[in-house]
């Protein structure tokens, strides 16, 4: 028991170092921080994801808001909630990004595609097919724009895989 919450604690202690001495992550130290949380989402540790996940939520907020990075660690966050069972909130987390993405004129990126992509799963798996099929050919008609695949992974796309940005 109490080497479990020694476990969780350590696994937040970069953050809560930068918290505590109230310093901005730089764009170099987003990027360990959001390898990090990938890192503990692709391990299946989803709890630790999802909270460390809403540290870096912080953080990143405050040091970065309304950026790029934003968007992307948002995006990891519903992965990390989707993984821990929590289709709804991770849907709101996708929603976020892909707003956060729209405002910051960055929807002709690949971010935004898997924004989009992830939308469509949760839709998808919530029997709303309608609106996933919108989502998906969004993302897919994006996909083809943007990085000029004559043939997209379609298959891929259509069988509702998340996609990390």
């Amino acid at each position: 028991m109490k080497k479990t919450i020694y476990l969780r604690l350590l696994t937040l202690v970069p953050l809560l170092l930068w918290s505590a001495l109230c310093l901005s992550l730089t764009q170099e130290q987003w990027q360990q921080q959001h390898n990090h949380l990938f890192k503990l989402y692709e391990q299946g540790k989803y709890s630790s994801a999802v909270r460390y996940g809403l540290e870096l939520v912080k953080e990143t907020e405050r040091s970065l808001p309304q950026t790029l990075y934003l968007a992307k660690t948002l995006n990891t966050l519903g992965l990390s909630y989707n993984g821990f069972g929590k289709p709804d909130i991770a849907l709101d987390y996708y929603k976020k990004s892909e707003i956060l993405l729209r405002d910051i004129n960055q929807v002709n990126t690949d971010p935004y595609i898997a924004a989009l992509n992830n939308i469509a799963s949760i839709k998808s798996n919530q029997a709303e097919y309608s609106s996933a099929a919108n989502y998906f050919i969004k993302a897919i008609d994006l996909e083809l724009r943007l990085n000029g695949n004559e043939k997209p992974n379609y298959a891929k796309m259509l069988r509702s895989e998340e996609r990390r940005v």
